[in-house]
C-alpha cells in the first residue's frame, strides 16, 4: 500500500465538499501529459478532482517502493535502446529526486512534462510497461495517446512512437532479466490526436478555474477514487475528538484482525492434521460434505542470504529504508 504524504498546503473544506487553499506554501504543478486526461475525465485511474488535488500539492503518494515502478524504470531504458531512440536523460538535465521538482522539458506557463526519448527523425518516444495486454488490443489507450500528443505538440512534431513492454511476475521481480524482443515488446506508430489543441484549451480552462484559483472541483463521493482521497484530506482537518473516534475505530479493527488471526492459526492446525492423514494413508484427497482437502506439491525458489553474506555479496544488494509504524494499543 502506498504511503500517503501530508498535504503541502494549508487548506480547508468547503460546504459543497470541495477544498480551498488557505495558505500557499509551495507552487502548484502544471498540466503534464499524465494529468491532461484526468482533467478531461477520460482516464479510468484519475478524476478531475484527484488530478487537481495532486497539482495543487494537497495530495501525494510515495509509490517508489512499488515493484511496477522500479521495473518500469529499468525496462524503459532497455526498450529505448531496442527502438534505437535517444534517451530523455541524455537530452535534458539528469532527473533525480522528487518528481515534482523536475524542470519541464519545454517552456510553457500552463503545461509541462518530461519525454522518455526521441527518435533520430524527431518523433516523440513514449515507453510503457504493462501486465495487461488486453488494454492495448484496440491500440494506444486514449489517456496515453493524450500524454504523448501533449509532448509532440510542444516538440513540434506530428509523429509519436510508443514502445510497450509486456511484463509478468518474473520481470516485475527481476526487471534486469527483461530482454526486449518481438514477443514481449511492440512498437506502435501514431500521430497527434485529431482536435488535440481543443482538448488542451479545455484542460487549460479547467485548470485556470480550479487550480490557479486555489479551489478543487467538487468530488464525486460515489467514485471510490474521490471518496478515498477526501478521507485522507479530511483526516488532516480533524479536531481532537474526531481523532479519538478514529483511534477507537482502529482499535476495533485490530481486535477483529486478532480474532481472524486465531482463526487462521486454527485453520493451519486443521490443515496439518489433514496432511498427516493423507500422508499416512498414501492419499492426496479427502472429500467432506462441504469441502475437499487436496494435497499438491510445488517447487519454490528462494535466496540464501547467509551464503550471500559468506560470499561478500549481501551488502552490495541489500537496501535499507526508514519507515514509521503506528501501533494501536487497546484498553
Amino acid at each position: 500500500m502506498p504511503v500517503i504524504m501530508p498535504s503541502k498546503q494549508g487548506f480547508k473544506e468547503n460546504p459543497d465538499g470541495s477544498f480551498s487553499i488557505t495558505e500557499k506554501r509551495v507552487e502548484y504543478g502544471k498540466i503534464t501529459g499524465t494529468q491532461i486526461s484526468g482533467l478531461l475525465g477520460v482516464n479510468p485511474w484519475q478524476t478531475p478532482f484527484s488530478t487537481c488535488v495532486r497539482m495543487m500539492r494537497l495530495f501525494s503518494e510515495d509509490i517508489s517502493d512499488k515493484p511496477a515502478v522500479h521495473a518500469g524504470s529499468v525496462i524503459e531504458s532497455k526498450i529505448l535502446d531496442y527502438l534505437g531512440a535517444v534517451h530523455g536523460d541524455d537530452i535534458f538535465q539528469k532527473r533525480e529526486g522528487d518528481h515534482e521538482t523536475w524542470a519541464s522539458d519545454f517552456e510553457d506557463e500552463i503545461f509541462g512534462g518530461h519525454i522518455d526519448g526521441l527518435m533520430p527523425d524527431g518523433s516523440i518516444v513514449e515507453i510503457k510497461t504493462s501486465s495487461r495486454p488486453k488494454d492495448w488490443v484496440g491500440g494506444v489507450p486514449v489517456y496515453y495517446h493524450m500524454q504523448a500528443s501533449l509532448y509532440a505538440h510542444f516538440f513540434k512534431t506530428n509523429n509519436i512512437v510508443f514502445g510497450v513492454g509486456f511484463t509478468d511476475a518474473k520481470t516485475l521481480a527481476d526487471p534486469d532479466s527483461f530482454v526486449p524482443n518481438e514477443d514481449n515488446t511492440v512498437r506502435i506508430n501514431v500521430n497527434v490526436m485529431d482536435g488535440f489543441e481543443d482538448m488542451m484549451a479545455e484542460a487549460e480552462k479547467i485548470y485556470r478555474n480550479t487550480v490557479l484559483k486555489g479551489v478543487t472541483p467538487i468530488p464525486d463521493m460515489l467514485n471510490p477514487i474521490d471518496a478515498e482521497i477526501c478521507g485522507y484530506l479530511k483526516a488532516q482537518l480533524w479536531n481532537e475528538d474526531e481523532a479519538r473516534k478514529e483511534a477507537d475505530r482502529a482499535g476495533a479493527i485490530a481486535k477483529d484482525l486478532d480474532a481472524m488471526k486465531k482463526m487462521q492459526t486454527d485453520l493451519e492446525k486443521s490443515k496439518q492434521r489433514l496432511s498427516l492423514y493423507l500422508d499416512f494413508n498414501n492419499s492426496v484427497e479427502i472429500v467432506g460434505d462441504s469441502a475437499t482437502a487436496r494435497k499438491s506439491t510445488f517447487t519454490r525458489t528462494s535466496v540464501d542470504t547467509n551464503q550471500l553474506r559468506k560470499d561478500g555479496l549481501y551488502d552490495l544488494y541489500v537496501k535499507e529504508k526508514e519507515y514509521n509504524v503506528l501501533k494501536i494499543n487497546r484498553k
